[in-house]
């Protein structure tokens, strides 16, 4: 989201030197309208070359007054995440589909614990008791 100095710089560069390619192609075209190879093939082909050029010239103008980009702090991003996680938590004990799902994996799997454990590669174990997984069907 935030660009180096760097990066804005070589970006730039990129446009300004597509620009300067894409010009030199309509002055060849134009060259050639002026001449007796007037068509609509490079009537159609002028069109779009201009069109690119606009293109171009948006885009070096957009990027010659950047808006900068406010990312948020690290203290705002925990105070988001911590929001989300409430919210979360809000709709797992009130919602009557997730009630409905949870009574469904019951079902299927039976009681299903979840602990912290140290030794367990992502730090989590989880210990399925009962229920009868059915078998599916092949598709």
């Amino acid at each position: 989201m935030a660009q180096t100095p760097e990066e804005a710089t070589a970006a730039r560069a990129e446009l300004e030197l597509r620009l300067r390619k894409t010009e030199t192609a309509i002055d060849r075209l134009l060259d050639r309208l002026a001449g007796e190879e007037a068509s609509e093939s490079i009537m159609e082909r002028l069109k779009i070359r201009e069109a690119e050029r606009d293109q171009l010239r948006r885009e070096l103008t957009d990027s010659a007054d950047p808006q900068p980009i406010a990312l948020p702090s690290r203290t705002e991003l925990d105070s988001v995440y911590r929001a989300q996680v409430e919210r979360l938590a809000s709709l797992l004990t009130g919602s009557e589909q997730i009630v409905a799902a949870n009574a469904l994996r019951k079902e299927l799997l039976g009681e299903l614990r979840v602990w912290g454990d140290p030794t367990a590669r992502d730090g989590v174990a989880i210990e399925i008791r009962g229920g009868g997984i059915p078998d599916l069907p092949n598709f």
